[in-house]
């Protein structure tokens, strides 16, 4: 375009800086740019120190590689016949300076002929001791790496010229100096134990053993004799820097000299465990050289235990592995009465104890921890990996009878225990034992001294009281079970020492109660057996108590943070079922005080206490019941029902579903937390839950059960097309043979099921059918039968003054098939149980506790005072008199008089000839309670016990104590509450609430007595005492029927709980009638 200007062209815009002013003035880009430079330039200058550093690095690997084989030419040259001794000295420089171990191991054997030769030679002047030293190191590689080739010239160098030369120095001072600097040398370069031990291995046999005598200190191979003596030298050579020590000059050593020696000491014994105690044990060093060492007098046995114990928690070489433990043991065992610092013994003893592995023949029983046989394993035993190794299990039985020997007991068990550090060392002990290799106590003697340890459970009690620790966040310090209560985070050392005391308390005193009587139990302190007083006893109670139910908590949280790896139906069965928590990996705990695992043990031991201390309490009360309840679990009245129907529900679960009937929606039945702690609690430690809320949950259990059973049952059948009464037993009996046509007709082959509806017909003594049919009936059978059945004059059941009744233990004389007949009556007192019903049955408690047990039905000797209190009596004289037993002429029998005939029964095989004597005594104590109480009715026992199991789940029932049941039987020891039967009560005939007769008879019994109210209650219902639950819970309710003219006696029907009152005009009338009727005990007759 033309311009204006001049211009026929616009002329271009040239910028001379080559980018645009943004690019130019960008500081990052510049900086950027002068950070990439940099580091090109520093890459090539590593790259040019790199290849100077690796080219000289070859040039001087050819150049040593060069002279060394001129070297090795030149001493070649030298070897020959007419070699100069003098010239050892430049010999052994050369050969230190070429020597490869491939290569070279001929011109050292060589050397050693050399060496060996020349006796007269003065190796001040030949050679110094740092090069003798570097001899010794090439000898003991020879040795490490050439084990198939001859040993004897290297072993013969390292036995004659390390003592010859460790004595050339005259000067004390400067013979230890080199002699430490040689020994730290050969140690450390030559791998001086480590060396000796694969010759051992390798060259000396299997087989060997230490020499039996104690003076015979030859051993059977001169190699063997040989090795040994040389690893004793540095040994030697430690013990006799620790008794410079102890001399009056080892002040004339400077400060720096002092330490010097000390470290050697530390440096030698460090090397010797490391090396040669913590390496893999086998047959040589378990039979031959560990017995020798501990047999040698110079074995520095104290100054070795002093060394591990002040290296146990520090970062060093010794391993942590039972080869460690087992060395020790075998070192120290023959010399128990040398050893001066026990306290340090223990210590290691508790820092390795816990590398004892679990065995198959250690531990296979699990009474105290697992009563049931757990098919888990905690780990498998490692496999011997060479023939000469010795098995883990070897190790793991040797360790324990260690731990189990007479030695061990006396040297440092049966001491005084009131020190902190013992008592410490004794719990990592024990827990070990108990918790990981699953030990029960009475199988080790260890463990049950340890029990029966009264000064060792005070301390240790008082020890968990007082413990403090810190918590995680603040760092303060409280009482350790008030912060694991509470819920605090503590240390991992503070909960770990605080579970491990909990443990061993738990399980020592749960062991020492089972055979502590209940006189020295109240006794207390003041006697000879007694423990605890009852304050103490009553705060043991509520500790474990809450500690139980903190575990609860830890193991089935409420809110979890974190998914853990374990499914809460596993857990709650394990809980339940007393058996341990195991997981294939640890679960992620986020932030919870304790592991799933751990708390599962903890509370496993605890709750084992706690219900023996409720046991104890339930016999003889030491405190109010109320110590037993806790806030910190709680079951309100709508809970109970779904708790109810939930556990009713998973019982059914894995029984017979055509059998039972039971619901189909009972094929997959989840399960919260919270009914998962509550099941815990009521199957582990019931106690702590109200007993009303019991009875609540079992009575809803029941009528849950009997509604499930009507309905599904009626609903499948008639689906099936068969007829609705086939689900009805029916049965006919005569009064006059009640009990037999019962026993005949409710029998298990003709009715299987007693949970099944019921329904009699009575014939009476004409022979003819009695009018009436239905539920009221059945209950007057039930009530009728179970007093025919338990009648003493049966003679099925016994009742001796107030012991109540229990099995007859000569049933078997009256009746063949006595076993059918306990089974029977344990099924009717079961129906019983089921329909609701109360019958006053003062059974024994001795009897209903074996009922409640939970595997087999025997029970100790404290339960005896409730069969025969004179003969308990007479027993615990016996065990407390101070003359001779032999005087009174008892053996090991018993003598029977059945009916008349008079029989003998051996207590023990030969009892005849074994008499009783002051050490014999109390166990016969306790074969005799045992043949009273357990085997002359444990066949009556076991069948009654089936016969009510297979009506009501035991389970169940063990929600109660052996007072608890007898309540749920017969009733409580209640006073009757007028006003809560007036408000339940129902009424027919013509009567009302509002009328006058049921308000005069309101007012009557408002005015009777105590004892007249519970006649009154028996004559209605067949029961002197008021339903548990209340009025509320009879079935049938309680009614007042009109009765007819005043000119009647009251009737009553027991069978609905009706009472048939007639139309009195007065007060006094009613009552007088009602007191004649009461009080003329006339039963049946007017009902």
């Amino acid at each position: 375009m033309y311009s204006f200007e001049g211009n026929f062209r616009s002329l271009p815009q040239v910028s001379l800086g080559g980018r645009s002013k943004e690019e130019k003035y960008n500081k990052a880009s510049l900086l950027h740019k002068a950070q990439v430079e940099r580091l090109k330039r520093e890459n090539a200058r590593k790259e040019l120190r790199s290849t100077i550093l690796l080219q000289s690095t070859v040039r001087s690997f050819l150049v040593r590689k060069k002279v060394k084989q001129e070297f090795r030419e030149l001493f070649d040259q030298m070897r020959g016949s007419n070699f100069d001794h003098n010239k050892l000295g430049y010999v052994i420089r050369q050969l230190c300076f070429f020597f490869d171990r491939k290569t070279d191991p001929e011109r050292l054997v060589w050397l050693c002929q050399n060496i060996l030769k020349s006796s007269n030679v003065d190796w001040q002047k030949v050679c110094s001791s740092h090069l003798m030293s570097q001899v010794m190191v090439l000898c003991c590689r020879y040795l490490l790496s050439n084990t198939s080739t001859s040993a004897a010239i290297p072993l013969r160098m390292l036995e004659t010229q390390m003592k010859k030369f460790l004595a050339t120095e005259s000067d004390e001072n400067l013979k230890l100096k080199h002699s430490s600097y040689i020994w730290r040398r050969i140690i450390r370069d030559g791998n001086f134990f480590l060396c000796l031990l694969e010759v051992f291995k390798k060259k000396v046999p299997l087989d060997i053993e230490a020499p039996s005598g104690v003076n015979n200190r030859n051993p059977q191979l001169a190699l063997a004799a040989s090795l040994l003596d040389i690893m004793k030298q540095p040994l030697i050579f430690a013990k006799h820097l620790i008794e410079s020590q102890q001399k009056s000059h080892f002040d004339k050593f400077t400060d720096n000299e002092k330490i010097q020696q000390s470290q050697t000491i530390d440096f030698i014994l460090g090397h010797f465990c490391s090396d040669f105690l913590c390496n893999t044990m086998t047959h040589q060093i378990y039979s031959y050289i560990l017995p020798m060492l501990s047999r040698s007098l110079d074995f520095p046995v104290n100054p070795l235990l002093s060394f591990v114990e002040r290296n146990i928690n520090m970062k060093n070489n010794l391993r942590k592995n039972i080869h460690f433990l087992s060395s020790l043991i075998l070192l120290v065992k023959p010399s128990f009465d040398s050893i001066s610092n026990k306290s340090a013994f223990l210590a290691i003893i508790q820092w390795l104890v816990p590398t004892i592995p679990r065995c198959g023949n250690v531990g296979s029983s699990m009474h105290d921890i697992d009563d049931s046989s757990d098919e888990d394993e905690d780990e498998e035993m490692e496999v011997a990996g060479c023939e000469w190794d010795i098995p883990q299990s070897q190790l793991a039985n040797d360790c324990l009878e260690f731990l189990t020997s007479s030695d061990f007991i006396k040297y440092f068990v049966k001491q005084e225990v009131a020190e902190s550090q013992v008592i410490t060392t004794f719990c990592e002990i024990s827990f070990h034992l108990i918790a990981k290799m699953r030990i029960p106590v009475h199988t080790n003697r260890f463990l049950y001294t340890l029990a029966f340890s009264p000064n060792f459970l005070k301390h240790l009690w008082t020890s968990i009281i007082h413990s403090r620790s810190k918590t995680r966040n603040s760092m303060m310090s409280l009482s350790s079970i008030r912060a694991l209560l509470d819920g605090c985070h503590m240390t991992e050392a503070s909960m770990h020492d605080l579970v491990i005391r909990l443990v061993t308390f738990s399980s020592m005193l749960s062991h020492n109660l089972l055979s502590l009587h209940d006189v020295d139990f109240y006794a207390g302190p003041s006697s000879s057996h007694g423990l605890f007083p009852m304050d103490e006893i009553i705060r043991i109670t509520t500790t474990l108590r809450d500690v139980c139910l903190c575990c609860v908590k830890i193991i089935l949280p409420e809110t979890r943070t974190h998914l853990l790896d374990y499914d809460v139906r596993e857990v709650y069965h394990c809980l339940s079922t007393g058996k341990l928590l195991r997981f294939a990996a640890p679960p992620v705990l986020g932030n919870r005080p304790l592991d799933v695992t751990t708390a599962a043990l903890c509370f496993k031991v605890c709750s084992r206490l706690l219900n023996q201390l409720h046991t104890r309490h339930t016999r003889r009360a030491f405190a109010k019941d109320d110590i037993w309840l806790s806030s910190a679990i709680t079951i309100g009245d709508d809970r109970s029902k779904y708790l109810s129907s939930n556990w009713r529900r998973r019982k059914l679960r894995n029984e017979n579903i055509a059998a039972h009937m039971a619901d189909p929606s009972d094929e997959d039945l989840p399960i919260t937390i919270t009914e998962a702690r509550q099941l815990s609690v009521l199957t582990n430690l019931p106690f702590v839950v109200p007993f009303q809320t019991r009875v609540q949950i079992f009575t809803t259990m029941l009528s849950q059960d009997r509604q499930s059973r009507e309905s599904n049952r009626d609903v499948l059948l008639h689906d099936a097309g068969f007829n609705d009464t086939s689900t009805v037993i029916r049965v006919t009996v005569r009064r006059d043979f009640l009990y037999e046509d019962a026993f005949n007709d409710l029998s298990e082959h003709n009715a299987p099921d007693l949970r099944r509806v019921l329904r009699v017909a009575f014939v009476n003594q004409a022979g003819a059918s009695e009018a009436g049919y239905g539920e009221g009936v059945t209950r007057e059978f039930l009530q009728q039968i179970v007093r025919t059945a338990f009648d003493p004059k049966r003679g099925l059941f016994q009742l001796v003054g107030e012991s109540g009744l229990y099995p007859n233990p000569y049933a078997s004389r009256l009746f063949e098939n006595y076993q059918q007949h306990f089974r029977f009556l344990g099924r009717l007192l079961g129906k019983i149980l089921y329909e609701g019903m109360q019958v006053e049955l003062p059974f024994a408690a001795f009897f209903l506790s074996k009922l409640l047990r939970h595997k087999n039905s025997d029970v100790d000797i404290n339960h005896l005072q409730s069969l025969d209190p004179d003969f308990y009596r007479n027993l615990m004289f016996l065990r407390s008199y101070e003359g001779d037993v032999a005087n009174l002429d008892l053996d090991f029998t018993v003598v029977d008089d059945r009916f008349g005939e008079t029989s003998v029964t051996e207590l023990i095989p030969n009892g005849r000839n074994i008499s009783v004597t002051n050490d014999n005594r109390v166990r016969y104590i306790h074969l005799l309670a045992n043949y009273k109480l357990n085997v002359q009715m444990r066949a009556a026992c076991d069948a009654f016990r089936e016969g009510l199991s297979a009506v009501v789940p035991i389970e169940w029932l063990r929600m109660f104590d052996h007072r608890e049941f007898q309540t749920l039987l017969s009733g409580a020891e209640a006073s009757i509450d007028v006003m809560d039967m007036k408000n339940n009560a129902v009424f027919s005939g013509g009567y009302t609430s509002d009328h006058g007769v049921v308000q005069l008879f309101w007012e009557v019994l408002s005015e009777f007595t105590e004892a007249d109210k519970r006649k009154l209650l028996l004559f209605v219902t067949s029961c002197s005492r008021p339903p548990l639950l209340g009025f509320k819970e009879m079935h049938p309710p309680f009614c007042i029927h009109n009765g007819g003219e005043a000119d009647r006696l009251p009737t009553s029907s027991t069978c609905l709980n009706l009472l048939r009152l007639p139309q009195y005009d007065t007060a006094e009338q009613m009552k007088e009638k009602l007191l004649y009727c009461l009080n003329s005990e006339s039963g049946f007759e007017l009902s």
